[in-house]
């Protein structure tokens, strides 16, 4: 514990550092006049035991919350603080929704929160109002990963929306940007390829071996389906050009092939 004694007052500190300075200048420190009074009412641990006890009801329907006795269904409320300002694709704001651990409870005007972290957890405690005051709760609840095998209880279409539509929605935004035609295919297969790829690429369970030997089939495929306009652009140092030739006339021999960017190849990377 860090504590110190002044004028026959005990004050605590969160370090050594800060007790430290404490002791060179503590006439600095006392607030003899309270100007800086602790608020009336301080954030308080909630035991494990304790959060036990809290009431919550899971749900299998995003649209149709549950009963939950926890502050924003037991969501991290720092975290919704922090990611406010995120709009998804809709253009709707999107805060990330993620539930906090009993082992990181706390107890707050009479309201039980939870918070994802420890560092969560600390920053929490410090300041507690302005988190609550500012964070925006989902307006949809995302469903826990261990309902969402569960088929009696979540239909096919709330999957779809929870697994796979952000993701699709991203490749294919992804696709209307880049416009991929890989040399020899037809635009339709370019653009299948092109998504698939960028699904890999952006998966967020791979490993990361599987994350860079994916992103750097994406980013190959790319560059193939980008030649014909490289060809007909501006400028450009000899390097990059012979580089693109060689890509190109590669292709058109047959020695890269869009099939190679589906597989992983270590000795590519």
């Amino acid at each position: 514990a860090h504590v110190g004694e002044y004028n026959e007052n005990t004050y605590y500190f969160s370090s050594s550092e800060h007790l430290g300075d404490f002791l060179l200048h503590p006439a600095k420190y006392e607030d003899s006049t309270n100007q800086f009074s602790l608020p009336v009412d301080l954030p308080q641990p909630l035991y494990p035991e304790q959060a036990e006890t809290v009431r919550h009801e899971p749900t299998y329907d995003p649209d149709n919350l549950g009963d939950s006795g926890w502050e924003f269904r037991g969501f991290c409320p720092v975290t919704l603080y922090k990611t406010k300002d995120n709009v998804g694709l809709k253009g709707v704001c999107k805060p990330t929704a993620i539930p906090g651990l009993n082992e990181h409870a706390v107890s707050y005007k009479d309201r039980a929160y939870r918070m994802a972290t420890r560092e969560a957890y600390d920053m929490f405690m410090m300041e507690p109002w302005v988190y609550i005051d500012a964070a925006v709760a989902p307006h949809r609840e995302p469903i826990l990963k261990a309902f969402l095998g569960d088929t009696s209880k979540v239909s096919m279409q709330t999957y779809i929306t929870e697994t796979l539509y952000e993701a699709i929605a991203k490749a294919m935004l992804a696709v209307g940007d880049a416009r991929p035609g890989f040399p020899g295919c037809s635009v339709k297969s370019s653009a299948l390829r092109y998504m698939a790829a960028h699904l890999k690429a952006h998966n967020p369970g791979n490993s990361e071996l599987r994350a860079q030997m994916y992103k750097k089939n994406f980013e190959e495929y790319s560059e193939a389906c980008s030649l014909v306009d490289f060809f007909t652009s501006g400028e450009v140092s000899e390097e990059t050009r012979n580089r693109k030739k060689a890509l190109w006339d590669a292709i058109q021999q047959k020695e890269v092939q869009p099939a190679m960017f589906e597989k992983l190849d270590a000795d590519r990377l």
